[in-house]
């Protein structure tokens, strides 16, 4: 078994696009409707992860901050400046542990958590 995928429910569905496929440079793969009431969206990370958003009808309270999604980076300034110049909601900035990893935080239109992680490997 391997995992595959990450669900996020979204209130809107193309600023929620434009910040995976412009800011995190994700490529959207596949979209469909299912019923007249949902689309489907699947974005590809070009390294085997996908992230499917999904829109209905209902409003989706945002996840609050018990909950993350994470991406290995390997140049945390790149994408610390990227995130200022896009105007992305900074959460934290980026904070080198003294185990060497470096972590940064922000959030996403639907209002997730997004880590992106520099210096670690497992």
């Amino acid at each position: 078994m391997r995992f595959k995928l990450t669900t996020i429910h979204v209130n809107n569905l193309e600023e929620s696009i434009e910040f995976y496929t412009e800011f995190m440079e994700m490529k959207e793969v596949r979209r469909f409707s299912p019923n007249k009431r949902m689309t489907i969206v699947f974005l590809d990370d070009g390294a085997g992860g996908i992230i499917e958003l999904i829109k209905n009808e209902q409003e989706v309270e945002p996840p609050g901050d018990f909950i993350s999604i994470g991406f290995v980076v390997d140049n945390m300034e790149n994408i610390h400046d990227k995130a200022k110049k896009m105007g992305v909601e900074i959460i934290r900035q980026p904070k080198k542990l003294p185990s060497g990893v470096t972590l940064f935080f922000v959030r996403d239109p639907a209002g997730v958590v997004v880590e992106f992680i520099e210096g670690f490997n497992l």
